[in-house]
């Protein structure tokens, strides 16, 4: 159970920051709602039809253009960031590190709505809404609007003492606090760095954006469309989600901190060294359900897993892991890992 100090005299905002710490948020951000940030490039990218498979980014588009369209009476958008450590991962059947660890959009919602709890038992007056990925909002440019960090090339939030190794959650409230957006603590950017870049085996990445169709994290999470056996796109030994970009990225360097916990079963397949395939065989779909409970997993389900891991022994056969971790064919190395040799 989550121990909550109460401090009643202190201000609105100083004590949700206070209450962000205590849940182990490593950094709270508020956004007045006067102008949605991002929003002419979020049009851009949807007209030149960059989000593969993602068709319900089109459906809600009216409603990311105006917050108050989430909670009519929103008058600040607060952003939290979570962080989370990098994980090492194996040569083939690889899964995004923050997938192995407890669901994060259980662990942030449930956070945000004691948070929440808790400060209307304090100022009776407030009244908000909890979203964590639940509603059409850019969290992304919500976060960097707040003063968390930035958007680098990478299309991800890169955060002063995280990089991008956070998972983000909002909260929108019917007060009017003062704003963060002018107090960015980063007064750095990716500037002539390009190693996420080069470190994406498909190309899905240009600068500052991001071509979902080419994603490995698309591949393997957000497609809708089964390919024909030996006609699917390169995974590169990931099964569900993909690092590359992230371990490419030199503000990563020092994300070892975290407020989650491994998941137990991933922390079976560590502690054991087995492959996570191995956990597949004779595994029925109740089974799944079961074991991966509280787990981002359960986002792909049971068959697309399972299609994933197909996938990757037939793409392996013949390929070579190379250090970064990732199958590559014969003789080829990709870009960014191969200027390190």
């Amino acid at each position: 159970m989550q121990i909550i100090m109460n401090y009643p005299n202190l201000p609105l905002k100083a004590r949700i920051r206070q209450l962000a710490f205590q849940f182990g948020f490593s950094a709270m951000g508020v956004s007045d709602i006067a102008e949605v940030p991002r929003l002419p490039e979020f049009d851009q990218w949807l007209d030149r039809k960059l989000y593969g498979d993602m068709t319900w980014l089109l459906r809600h588009r009216q409603l990311r253009r105006d917050p108050r369209h989430l909670f009519a009476d929103v008058k600040s958008v607060i952003s939290f960031a979570l962080p989370y450590a990098k994980l090492a991962s194996s040569s083939s059947y690889s899964i995004a590190a923050y997938a192995r660890y407890y669901s994060y959009h259980e662990a942030i919602f449930s956070a945000l709505t004691e948070i929440l709890t808790q400060l209307k038992g304090e100022f009776p007056e407030i009244h908000g809404r909890v979203i964590v990925d639940s509603a059409p909002l850019d969290e992304r440019a919500w976060a960097a609007k707040s003063g968390l960090g930035f958007i680098g090339k990478n299309n991800l939030l890169i955060t002063e003492r995280n990089g991008s190794y956070v998972l983000l959650g909002e909260l929108l409230i019917n007060q009017e606090l003062e704003s963060d957006s002018q107090q960015n603590p980063m007064q750095v950017n990716c500037a002539n760095c390009d190693a996420c870049i080069r470190a994406c085996p498909t190309g899905a990445l240009q600068a500052y954006e991001l071509n979902a169709a080419l994603c490995i994290s698309h591949r393997t999470i957000e497609r809708k469309q089964k390919r024909l056996e030996g006609d699917e796109p390169q995974v590169y030994g990931w099964v569900f989600g993909c690092d590359q970009c992230l371990l490419a990225c030199p503000y990563n360097h020092m994300a070892h901190h975290t407020s989650l916990e491994i998941h137990p079963l991933f922390q079976n397949i560590q502690d054991e060294g087995s492959s996570f395939a191995d956990y597949f065989n004779d595994v029925s779909e109740v089974d799944f359900h079961q074991k991966f409970e509280h787990s981002e997993l359960l986002r792909s389900g049971y068959r697309k897993i399972l299609e994933n891991i197909q996938i990757v022994k037939r793409q392996s056969i013949g390929q070579q892991a190379d250090s970064s971790g990732f199958f590559l064919a014969k003789g080829e190395k990709s870009g960014f890992w191969a200027s390190l040799n």
